[in-house]
């Protein structure tokens, strides 16, 4: 059993977009401000602060959406997957931008590209609209890939099987 995909597929029917009103928090629209350089440099250097990467998905999640439509998804339900696919790929490659190479927007755009290429051939987990917003996918999946093998396969057989702790 490969328990990180078992772990990403026990979140199915829990994924949905992140709805305008939550991007107009104030700790992200206090952000808006900033350039794209900036938030990603800060999203780097500290991770744990959220909101730098909630503002980069933010600015940039209207096109994103229309980006990915472009693609070979027939139904909504697959583009909210395609969509934290994405992000969750955006916050994994974070680091590895260098903003003084590139521009933030060119960057995404060929990671768009990318994901409309590669994963409708690798039947991408199905992910329904629910109740985690798109842009916390990635902490969820980071958060998943730092607990140990034995922690790990706990949780899933908890969630996914329903087996008690106990047992």
């Amino acid at each position: 059993m490969d328990i990180t995909r078992a772990s990403w597929t026990a979140m199915d029917g829990v994924v949905r977009p992140l709805g305008i009103g939550e991007c107009q928090v104030e700790s992200v629209r206090a952000l808006s401000s900033k350039e794209d350089t900036e938030l990603v440099s800060l999203a780097v250097t500290q991770p744990q602060e959220g909101r730098y990467f909630l503002a980069l998905y933010c600015r940039h999640q209207a096109l994103v959406k229309s980006l990915l439509k472009c693609g070979p998804v027939t139904m909504p339900i697959e583009l909210v997957g395609l969509q934290a696919t994405l992000w969750s790929q955006v916050y994994r490659e974070l680091p590895q931008f260098d903003t003084r190479r590139e521009r933030f927007i060119s960057w995404l755009v060929a990671r768009i590209a990318r994901t409309l290429e590669t994963v409708p051939n690798e039947q991408a987990p199905y992910l329904s609209s629910g109740e985690i917003p798109v842009p916390l996918v990635p902490f969820l999946r980071n958060a998943l890939d730092e607990l140990s093998q034995p922690k790990r396969l706990l949780l899933v057989l908890c969630d996914v099987l329903e087996v008690s702790a106990a047992e």
